[in-house]
């Protein structure tokens, strides 16, 4: 069966805040090349660096600076406009979707920021793409003194057409700080190409820089650490997974498994990646069967095995649904799980919203008392704890998946 996952936009514009920023861009050019921006801590960062500019917690130690939503009223008609740009800035290139981490001392750890992704910025000719990544060279090699990377690329040609298994980059490292510069492209049936993400990663040295792959994925014994039982609320859970925000684009299946690969220690697998890999339409969403050959075309190679459970809908009793859950949450693996949205009611959801599709999110835990499941959605802050009785999921649920570490 091959399921469609269809983005829900109403449930993910509640988690957007708005700030209404003044007409003026963030410019990172001086900090980023002193390095005075890694001697900043997060409170002083976001009331001078950040400053009109939307962002969203991911946790304690992180937050997600987003495309931004510009409402303008003249003559009595109010206009809403999304902006695919957060208004940071190197110079000329622009900064879309950034991701910005602190230290346990709260000191500015690195930056993770979009230049172009095909999910928020829309299709781009492969001549268009190559242009903002000759740009993007050009800028951060005049910033860090280093013509290098200009000369080999005006030798390189084309992108070459990779997913999660490999892309092209180019670093910078110097006394200030480094940069790793990543550019991604698929290439069609009809032999086209279509530009996927230009992703910069930015930081004090090489080791605030370095992403996790299949390498640093987490052991079993490790995992089942993560598991937290609260005596209180009889709550057995996974709080550590991470937040990844789809944003306003038809990710949410990229987006919750993204969050998996990070809980495992796999920083370097994330959502465009992964939408690059299960071929996602941003506007309508992803077959679930392409995220099935993704992930198994990737196993071996990442150190894990995809688990199909057993997963019938309102066939499926509650009997059968929460051992499967109980199991995999008392390993500390989440599972990847299929609903259909409207079938029962949800708060925020109306009653009959996108029963036309499908959706993915995350099971992190479970409650044996109340007979209730805990999930979370890709859908930013507000939804990263929820529950339900396993009746209702039961009812809605059309597909369970474990990614299972293999060591």
């Amino acid at each position: 069966m091959s399921i469609f996952m269809k983005f829900h936009p109403i449930a993910t514009c509640l988690t957007f805040s708005l700030v209404c920023p003044p007409l003026i861009a963030n410019d990172l050019t001086d900090a980023v090349a002193s390095g005075a921006l890694w001697q900043k801590d997060r409170d002083t960062i976001c009331s001078t660096d950040f400053v009109g500019i939307r962002y969203a917690p991911i946790d304690n130690y992180s937050v997600r600076l987003l495309p931004r939503l510009e409402i303008t009223q003249a003559e009595g008609e109010v206009t809403r406009t999304l902006l695919k740009k957060s208004r940071l800035t190197i110079n000329t290139l622009e900064f879309g979707e950034t991701l910005v981490q602190w230290d346990e001392q709260m000191n500015t750890h690195n930056m993770e920021a979009w230049i172009y992704n095909r999910g928020d910025d829309g299709e781009i000719t492969q001549a268009m793409f190559n242009n903002i990544l000759f740009n993007a060279i050009v800028e951060l090699s005049k910033m860090t003194g280093d013509e290098e990377h200009v000369i080999a690329f005006r030798g390189m040609g084309d992108v070459n057409h990779v997913a999660v298994t490999g892309l092209n980059d180019w670093t910078w490292v110097w006394d200030n700080g480094a940069m790793l510069l990543e550019a991604s492209a698929s290439e069609l049936p009809d032999g086209s190409v279509r530009p996927e993400f230009i992703r910069l990663k930015m930081g004090a040295n090489v080791q605030a820089i370095a992403t996790g792959d299949g390498d640093n994925i987490a052991t079993k014994k490790v995992l089942k650490n993560n598991v937290v039982r609260n005596r209180n609320t009889n709550d057995v859970c996974i709080p550590s997974v991470q937040m990844v925000d789809q944003g306003t684009k038809g990710y949410c299946l990229p987006a919750t498994v993204a969050r998996v690969f990070a809980y495992y220690g796999m920083d370097a697998v994330d959502q465009h990646a992964l939408a690059q890999l299960f071929k996602t339409d941003a506007q309508k969403g992803t077959y679930e069967a392409m995220m099935y050959e993704g992930l198994t075309g990737i196993s071996k190679r990442f150190n894990f095995r995809l688990v199909s459970h057993p997963c019938v809908g309102s066939n499926q009793t509650n009997n059968d649904w929460l051992p499967i859950i109980r199991r995999s949450i008392d390993d500390g693996l989440p599972l990847i799980w299929g609903v259909q949205l409207g079938i029962v009611k949800e708060a925020g959801i109306p009653n009959g919203y996108g029963e036309d599709s499908g959706h993915m999110r995350l099971i992190i835990g479970y409650n044996n008392h109340t007979k209730e499941i805990l999930y979370t959605d890709s859908w930013g802050a507000g939804h990263e704890l929820k529950r339900m009785s396993v009746r209702d999921a039961a009812k809605i649920s059309f597909s369970l998946y474990t990614l299972v570490p293999t060591k």
